[in-house]
Order: structure tokens, then C-alpha cells, then sequence
């Protein structure tokens, strides 16, 4: 049982040292305004995507599709 517990903290260590944090802004007004879909879209499972101050226009659905924390700056 001590094994299966030590494998099991040694993973979480690996996934957490290996996620990354993504800060974003939102686009200019003229802007097609898919930073948030792409940083979400690019991201892996345990990313931190920080969103800076502004109005985020998106075109279209976002998919949360993978484990991620999605934050103010």
C-alpha cells in the first residue's frame, strides 16, 4: 500500500512541476479576439491561463476540454 501511495504523490509532483502558465490579453477592438480560445486550445491538462484586464469578444464556443485553472491577473 506504501508503494501504490508513494507512485501516486511522485505522479501528482511530475504533473504540477510540469504544468505551465499562460498570461493572456484580450485583442484589440479590431481584432478577431480568439486569444482565450487559443491559449485554452494550446494548453495542457494542469496549465494556469491568467487573463489580463479587458473585454474578451470570442466568435465562438470555447471547449474545456482538459483539466485547467482559468484566472484573473
Amino acid at each position: 500500500m506504501k508503494k501504490i501511495l508513494s507512485f501516486f504523490a511522485a505522479m501528482l509532483v511530475a504533473v504540477a512541476a510540469s504544468a505551465a502558465t499562460v498570461n493572456i490579453a484580450p485583442d484589440s477592438p479590431n481584432a478577431a479576439g480568439d486569444n482565450l480560445r487559443r491559449a485554452v486550445r494550446d494548453a495542457t491538462a494542469g496549465d494556469v491561463i491568467v487573463l489580463a484586464d479587458g473585454v474578451y469578444k470570442e466568435a465562438d464556443q470555447i471547449v474545456l476540454d482538459k483539466d485547467l485553472t482559468i484566472q484573473a491577473a
